[in-house]
């Protein structure tokens, strides 16, 4: 089996991506470099040499030398990374196959072999989902520099800082081999913006096409017919300005399971209907039908928890799906950062909700920890009775017993 020489690109252009002309690799390319392989570490690097076969698995024992197990521990590392390509080799040819053309009521995603120049545009579909939205600063999350003296604790006291945290996701979610400047500032940021927007799109229209989801008719997503949605999506009275109104980001009857009137964090972001919605995103509406039905969806439809290898429910996902219950029960047209109607600014919303969430990784609450709370898959999640993002009227601290990831 033959390698393809790797050369090195003559960056002339880099608004353009140019890779978006090579063809997609076949098997006979996946022992080559993997742009989905995490980027390696100058501290514990595989090693130069040819790859080691599986089957070839070093023995260790007590009387080895230190040299000895240096050189197991290598090879026992290049083996492990021989797997995680292939792996890996596999989620991204998976990836390739999303492309931006669904209507929203159809449960397949569709497929198809895609050139490796649509690696990176199919990576920000997924990003914008399972993990950012909204990007918190375009421009400074593709021309900014990393600070090492950045801690992640602090990622949310200084508009700075959030784009310190969203580069470092970024730069962890795409492949190292895309990190050059002038490249990541060019058709990477390009491609990578255009799937975030893509995705936005595609799931802003599945959420208004499927207003069963949420026991309502066609009739009450139609434009007149949101307009009785107002304060399920957390319209309130504005006490400092008689008569007029604003939306209150926590206190919203959408996120609660049995609102009762006020906000309740031991029921915040436990509605059904956001469970609803994340099962009809990732899944596709046969997913939701089934969490509402418990009738079994088919199970080799490619839906985009197999395409993306969905294991765990993130915070990204669960703010997401908040942010997309609301803006479907709104009176805003076009789904984007600020509403065209409401005024509301979805993406303060969002990283409102983003910091209460992984504010609760950090800190450890048992509010938090049981929204997250399930099946052995799910991640745990808790967060201590602070909240200091001063966005809105409220001071969320956790909440309830649920589960959120399948």
């Amino acid at each position: 089996m033959g390698k393809r020489k790797h050369t090195t690109r003559k960056r002339t252009s880099t608004t353009q991506n140019p890779r978006a002309g090579k063809r997609a690799r076949t098997s006979q390319d996946s022992e080559n470099h993997n742009p989905d392989s995490p980027p390696r570490s100058s501290q514990s690097p595989g090693p130069d040499g040819p790859s080691h076969s599986p089957s070839q698995v070093p023995e260790l024992n007590e009387d080895m030398s230190s040299q000895e197990l240096y050189q197991a521990s290598r090879q026992l590392q290049s083996q492990l990374n021989e797997l995680r390509q292939s792996q890996q080799e596999a989620g991204r040819n998976a990836l390739a196959n999303i492309t931006n053309q669904s209507d929203g009521g159809s449960d397949e995603e569709p497929s198809g072999e895609e050139p490796d120049g649509k690696f990176v545009l199919c990576k920000g579909k997924q990003f914008c989902y399972t993990n950012l939205l909204f990007l918190p600063d375009e421009d400074a999350c593709f021309t900014t520099g990393l600070d090492e003296s950045y801690n992640d604790l602090e990622r949310f006291e200084t508009e700075e800082n959030r784009v310190q945290g969203a580069l470092r996701e970024l730069r962890e979610f795409i492949p190292e081999e895309y990190h050059a400047l002038e490249e990541w500032n060019g058709w990477v940021r390009h491609d990578l913006v255009k799937g975030m927007n893509d995705q936005r799109s595609v799931f802003a229209n599945r959420m208004r096409g499927n207003p069963g989801w949420f026991g309502r008719s066609v009739g009450d997503f139609a434009p007149t017919g949101r307009e009785a949605w107002v304060d399920l999506v957390g319209r309130k009275p504005d006490p400092e300005n008689r008569g007029k109104y604003y939306y209150d980001t926590f206190d919203v009857p959408l996120l609660h399971a049995e609102y009762d009137g006020a906000l309740d964090l031991d029921k915040v972001f436990l509605n059904e209907h956001l469970f609803t919605a994340h099962a009809g995103l990732t899944r596709g509406p046969s997913g939701a039908r089934q969490l509402l039905t418990g009738k079994a969806a088919p199970k080799k439809m490619p839906v985009l928890e197999k395409l993306w290898g969905l294991k765990k429910t993130t915070p990204g996902m669960i703010a997401s799906a908040a942010v997309y219950v609301r803006w479907a029960h709104s009176r805003d047209e076009e789904f984007g950062p600020v509403g065209d109607v409401t005024g509301i600014e979805w993406w303060k919303d969002f990283n409102a909700y983003l910091e209460y969430l992984k504010t609760g990784l950090a800190e450890k609450s048992d509010c938090v920890e049981n929204i997250f709370r399930g099946t052995p898959n799910s991640i745990q999640t808790p967060l201590k009775a602070r909240w200091a993002m001063g966005t809105t009227r409220t001071q969320p601290r956790t909440a309830g017993p649920q589960r959120w990831m399948p």
